[in-house]
């Protein structure tokens, strides 16, 4: 029998910090391209999305644009609704393609933010171009909302804002989550709005405090788009409002196991017999429906989750969810580099268990820190100083591990 081990943590490199003179080379050139680029995505959103925004003038000469995070598109509308030139905050992970990557940070020079924890590099970053009048753009939530309701928001950066010149512009998209859920395999159609909800010149953000910020964010960017919804009925139609539902919901109400549903077209069925049906305006439609909406199911799974959380623990040997496929990687430098591919990844009440062939790992849940899921196809987490990745080519469950790992440790 392979011995189990746990991994050795490489040696840690210090991550090259850009001088200042890197964010103002081809600043002309980022605004130039922003300008074709703003055009062009303005008419994508309007026809594609039905995207539409109220017209706001920003009285601030720099400032932070921070606006909660539904899709991939959200990028795309807060470009329609800005006409000057926006630096992205982007997740460090989107700019570690060998190809979209370079090309990316050549046309807009983007800022790249671990996603998983605080990133003094990144808030380094942030706090330079502001200095330099280079207006930001961010996404403050730890990644897009998998149950239609904002999520957490990353701790730091209330107190960035505080620390930083400039103003601040608070903004809500919404709908986009019925347009592309981030459980969806397909999109839908129907519409799309954002809003300025307020703008905090610099004057009034140094007179408050980090908590005072950090709860005026909470309360601008919160959103429900389930209250929306209930309100004015939209259609958001597709040919299959269902698949990859899966993803973000994966505790049958029925027979209670974990793993067991699978999606096709319009319905959610778990392999006990029990199915639930989507409807085109994202409510569960069958007369016996316990839930309405993705969230009602998913508050419901947490709290199942944390009431059978104390008797796992005694039992440690039973496995809770498993997975196959996956691919185990180090990111070291901002490069990934593979530790084991094809492998099944297996979660227990104290540990991940990762198997394919030779060698064995196993990472102990209460050491791990920061586990967050990327865009439903990837877990990333820090272990002694060291950052990981679990990844699949198409969407999995990653919300599933996230969700038992919060509540098996308490972090």
């Amino acid at each position: 029998m392979t011995e189990e081990r746990t991994p050795v943590r490489p040696p840690v490199t210090g991550a090259y910090i850009y001088p200042e003179t890197h964010w103002v080379y081809g600043l002309e050139r980022n605004r130039r391209v922003w300008k074709v680029l703003r055009w062009l995505t303005s008419l994508f959103v309007k026809r594609r999305l039905g995207f539409s925004s109220r017209p706001f003038r920003v009285l601030s000469k720099k400032y932070l644009v921070v606006a909660n995070h539904a899709t991939d598109y959200d990028f795309l509308m807060l470009a329609a609704m800005f006409p000057g030139y926006l630096r992205f905050v982007l997740p460090e992970r989107s700019l570690r393609s060998r190809i979209w990557g370079p090309v990316l940070s050549w046309l807009l020079n983007p800022i790249s933010r671990r996603v998983a924890e605080e990133d003094p590099v990144a808030e380094k970053y942030i706090k330079t171009n502001l200095s330099l009048g280079v207006n930001l753009a961010m996404f403050p939530e730890h990644d897009r909302t998998m149950n239609g309701r904002t999520g957490t928001l990353l701790p730091d950066v209330a107190r960035i804002i505080k620390e930083s010149e400039g103003g601040l512009v608070t903004v809500k998209l919404t709908r986009g989550y019925l347009i592309s859920p981030l459980w969806a395999r397909v999109d839908r159609k129907g519409p799309t709005t954002g809003r300025v909800v307020k703008e905090y010149s610099r004057e009034e953000l140094d007179e408050m405090s980090v908590e005072e910020i950090r709860d005026a964010l909470q309360e601008d960017l919160s959103y429900d788009v389930w209250e929306d919804q209930e309100n004015r009925k939209t259609a958001y139609t597709c040919s299959a409002p269902a698949e990859g539902l899966e993803n973000a919901l994966f505790v049958c109400p029925a027979c209670k196991r974990i793993g067991s549903l699978y999606s096709s077209k319009s319905d959610l069925i778990c392999s006990c017999g029990y199915s639930q049906s989507l409807d085109k305006y994202g409510f569960f439609i069958n007369h016996d429906a316990e839930f309405r909406t993705v969230l009602e199911w998913d508050l419901w799974q947490r709290n199942y989750l944390a009431a059978n959380a104390e008797s796992w623990e005694d039992r440690p040997d039973e496995w809770l969810s498993t997975d196959r496929g996956v691919r185990l990687a180090v990111v070291e430098n901002g490069k990934s580099r593979a530790m084991l591919d094809g492998a099944m990844m297996t979660l227990y009440p104290d540990r991940i268990r990762f198997s394919a062939g030779e060698p064995l790992f196993s990472f102990p849940l209460k050491e791990m820190e920061n586990l967050v899921s990327y865009r439903s196809r990837t877990l990333l987490f820090t272990w002694r100083g060291k950052d990981y990745e679990i990844s699949k080519p198409s969407p999995w469950p990653t919300l599933r591990f996230v969700a038992i790992w919060r509540l098996l440790t308490q972090k």
